[in-house]
């Protein structure tokens, strides 16, 4: 993970852990997201997270990750991030989602760019959904026929209604077609979760620009002291054919 502070297209993904990420439980027939608190341990590579207690202070999970290079002879090949929950509550819990949300250059890199080149490519969730490039100023596709959209889209990741608003399943790229810069980040085997990539690439005054990167465990119950990992994602910069073929 080397950091060019020249480079203009440059998103430093190991400071990816600056936005804190939270988790969705279910409690009954309700959801509650909890925020997961940074703690710091001195390491750049190694991310440590916990939670808030509950009414009683009891914490509810732990998140522990790990930077590492796809390649190591290479390390601008790209990275891997690695994670670990584990549940710390004294009793079981139902995970719903772990909800990455990532800022950090993201204003910058955009700031740099032409908006008219930026390009946003949507994986569709079937293997005969829709998959398409957007522009920044776009719509995202969404079916108005709700029987086409229970049979193409992912009903717990359906595109929003609005300009510059993107959703990708499996893996995304951002691209600078102007250039051919790219930034791919996707889902590694072993698969055991669905993956969301979200993207608001228009700012307004309530929000930053960034993206929103989901893990969909579809309430699993983990019991107590039980320790789970997430499947790795992996994020890589280059030329955009360059990528690809990686």
């Amino acid at each position: 993970m080397n950091e060019k502070v020249s480079d203009q297209y440059e998103i430093f993904w190991d400071n990816f852990e600056k936005n804190s990420p939270s988790v969705m439980l279910k409690f009954g027939v309700k959801s509650k997201v909890i925020k997961l608190h940074r703690i710091e341990n001195g390491k750049r590579r190694i991310l440590n997270f916990e939670s808030q207690g509950d009414a009683l202070g009891n914490k509810y999970v732990t998140l522990i990750g790990e930077w590492t290079n796809i390649d190591d002879n290479n390390p601008d090949a790209g990275s891997v991030l690695s994670l670990k929950l584990k549940n710390v509550h004294s009793s079981s819990i139902r995970l719903m989602r772990v909800i990455f949300r990532v800022e950090n250059g993201l204003d910058k890199f955009l700031r740099k760019v032409n908006k008219k080149d930026i390009s946003f490519l949507s994986n569709g969730f079937q293997s005969w959904s829709e998959s398409r490039s957007y522009k920044l100023n776009d719509k995202p596709f969404h079916s108005w026929l709700p029987i086409a959209s229970l049979m193409s889209d992912n009903l717990s990741n359906l595109p929003t209604d609005n300009y510059g608003s993107f959703c990708s399943e499996l893996f995304t790229m951002l691209a600078d077609t102007s250039c051919n810069k790219s930034i791919l980040i996707g889902q590694m085997k072993e698969f055991n979760q669905f993956i969301y990539l979200n993207a608001i690439l228009k700012k307004t005054k309530k929000t930053k620009r960034h993206l929103e990167v989901i893990f969909d465990l579809g309430r699993k119950l983990i019991g107590k002291g039980e320790e789970i990992e997430l499947d790795k994602l992996f994020f890589i910069k280059g030329d955009i054919f360059d990528v690809q073929k990686r």
